[in-house]
């Protein structure tokens, strides 16, 4: 995947059409980066990526929600943090997920879980 053989060294500003990303792959993706960016930065534990709406379609559709430094040189890691999120912001957009169907009360009622109100509310009689 394109994602991991993202080079950090690089400073390349040519546009690019976004290329489509899971968003647990994305943190993997920005997470290996950093990590490879310098040795002090080796500790670092990764980040949480939000998917977020875009005001115009230059924009990333995502946005770093939060930062585990661990051990980590925060300074160094930060400054390649920064490097890194703008040139996979240009590169990568959040995938959409599709939205699995709820449960219905049969699937609930088998794993021993009855809904608010009991298997038969008082509604079902009425």
């Amino acid at each position: 995947m394109a994602a991991l053989a993202f080079d950090p060294t690089s400073n390349s500003q040519e546009p690019v059409a976004r290329e489509s990303i899971e968003r647990a792959a994305l943190e993997a993706a920005i997470t290996a980066a950093v990590k490879r960016s310098n040795p002090g930065c080796e500790p670092f534990v990764g980040v949480l990526v939000e998917r977020v709406a875009r005001s115009s379609s230059g924009e990333a559709n995502w946005a770093v929600k939060g930062v585990k430094f661990g051990k980590s040189e925060r300074e160094q890691c930060n400054s390649a943090l920064t490097v890194i999120i703008e040139r996979l912001g240009r590169e990568f957009e959040i995938a959409r997920l599709i939205s699995a169907r709820p449960p219905d009360r049969t699937h609930i009622a088998m794993q021993g879980t009855p809904p608010p109100g009991g298997l038969l509310s008082e509604r079902s009689f009425v």
